[in-house]
């Protein structure tokens, strides 16, 4: 796993960060409406959930710049050196696709846990009013 982020290069961290920040986010939301059940209308209840989406949304985006930001710097270097050998361009490929990869498996599975939330919101919104 710790190659897993060190190939992926130091923004894989800033992912994870995020990643963990979203992981407390949905238990303290899950804890908040399956087992305290507490009310829909109290503060911060439904901008809690939104975001889950929100900063799993970040986590899409992040990588993607920073991509398109190393294949710029990539492309420019490789214009100026006279031969590149494949597997080096094909080991830049691979490590740049990680964060992406991981970011968009990861918004997936917070996406399903927003969902799952926003359902329970509304229903607990419903009986209380």
């Amino acid at each position: 796993m710790v190659k897993f982020f060190h190939e992926g290069g130091p923004f894989t961290f800033l992912l994870l960060l995020l990643a963990i920040v979203v992981v407390v986010l949905s238990v303290k939301k899950t804890v908040e409406l399956f087992i305290q059940n507490r009310d829909p209308l109290s503060p911060g209840m439904e901008n809690g959930i939104n975001a889950i989406l929100f900063w799993s949304g970040i986590m899409v985006v992040i990588p993607f710049l920073i991509t398109f930001w190393a294949l710029n710097v990539a492309s420019k270097g490789m214009s100026m050196a006279n031969d590149i050998s494949p597997p080096l361009i094909w080991e830049g490929i691979h490590n740049v696709l990680i964060p992406i990869i991981f970011s968009l498996t990861f918004f997936t599975f917070a996406a399903i846990v927003w969902f799952i939330l926003r359902v329970r919101y509304k229903k607990l919104l419903e009986k209380s009013m």
